[in-house]
């Protein structure tokens, strides 16, 4: 199975916090492929709220997301257009 990276920078103006972590987290579930988040030299669970939240990233931080299974293409798509739309958080 292939593995599959991609970049992605966080948008939202409070950064990576609760919301996004458990967007994030609730989106890579509905994979099989597992995937992981890589920040400031430190991987985690991407499917792992809890795991996501330590990563502590403000906003404009970069992350490298990897995923790999028979779905990492589709996973890796789903995630970068959580954070492109920024989870959905309205941030008037």
């Amino acid at each position: 199975m292939p593995r599959l990276d991609r970049r992605v920078v966080v948008l939202t103006r409070l950064g990576f916090h609760v919301r996004p972590a458990k967007g994030f987290a609730e989106t890579a579930q509905k994979f099989r492929c597992s995937v992981s988040v890589t920040f400031n030299g430190r991987t985690v669970d991407g499917k792992s709220p809890l795991d996501l939240l330590t990563l502590a990233a403000p906003k404009d931080s970069a992350f490298l997301l990897a995923a790999e299974g028979d779905d990492a293409a589709e996973a890796l798509d789903a995630l970068e257009e959580k954070f492109r739309t920024r989870f959905g958080v309205n941030e008037d």
